[in-house]
Parts: C-alpha cells; sequence; structure tokens
C-alpha cells in the first residue's frame, strides 16, 4: 500500500494496466507519475498552463507514454519518464455552439503512433503521435 500526498484536493487518478505507474493531479498545478511498487515520484508534468485539469488520462500498454485530456479541447501526450509533453492536439468542436468548447472524455492509444480522442462534440479523432 502506498500514500501518494498532494497540497490541494487531488482531482485525476489514474492507474497504468500492468500496475507498474499511476497518475495523480490535483486541483492546482501538481501532475505526479508515480512508480507503485517503490511509491517513488517517476516524474511530473512539464506544464505552462496556470491549471492543469484533466478530463481523462490513460498510460500506453507499455507504460512509457501516458495521454491527457482536458475540459478546454486540448488532447496532449506525455513522455512517463521526464514528465515532458510530446504532443498536443485541439480536438474538434461543435459548430455554432456558446463557448467553444470540447471536452475530451475518453482518449486512448491505438499503438504508440497513435492515439484515439472523444469528445463532447461527439467526434471520435485518431492523431499520429510523432516521435
Amino acid at each position: 500500500m502506498q500514500r501518494f500526498e498532494h497540497s490541494q484536493r487531488v482531482g485525476t487518478v489514474e492507474l497504468q494496466r500492468d500496475g507498474r505507474y499511476a497518475l495523480t493531479s490535483d486541483t492546482g498545478n501538481d501532475a505526479i507519475i508515480w512508480d507503485l511498487q517503490t511509491g517513488d515520484k517517476v516524474s511530473e508534468l512539464s506544464t505552462w498552463t496556470r491549471q492543469l485539469i484533466f478530463s481523462s488520462a490513460r498510460f500506453s500498454d507499455d507504460g512509457k507514454l501516458l495521454v491527457t485530456g482536458s475540459p478546454s479541447s486540448r488532447l496532449m501526450v506525455w513522455n512517463t519518464e521526464t514528465g515532458k509533453r510530446l504532443e498536443g492536439y485541439e480536438v474538434e468542436l461543435l459548430k455554432d455552439v456558446r463557448p467553444p468548447r470540447g471536452v475530451v472524455y475518453d482518449a486512448a492509444f491505438e499503438s504508440n503512433q497513435r492515439v484515439l480522442s472523444a469528445s463532447s462534440a461527439g467526434v471520435i479523432q485518431a492523431w499520429k503521435i510523432s516521435e
């Protein structure tokens, strides 16, 4: 059993399929990837935004990548070991809707070359990851 402390309320928890990693993020700007075996911090997601809020998160099967979706139409792919953002995408929005927004409800890796997103716009999109 491990305990992962945050200074603010935790908003997201995602476990990697094999039980190797966990992502925890709070309502501030702390998003941390943990090693579930040791309880050690692996990395912290590096961002320039004031607040990281996730509506979805999922690790790749091999645990090397993490994809996150946001309530503000953003889909991001991260390197698990470094916490660096590799890719960033804007999901398709509904036309003539105010405010123009598409919540990313889910995201998944089709392979380590593509990620899929499903948004509140009712659109499923496939994104190529360039490495």
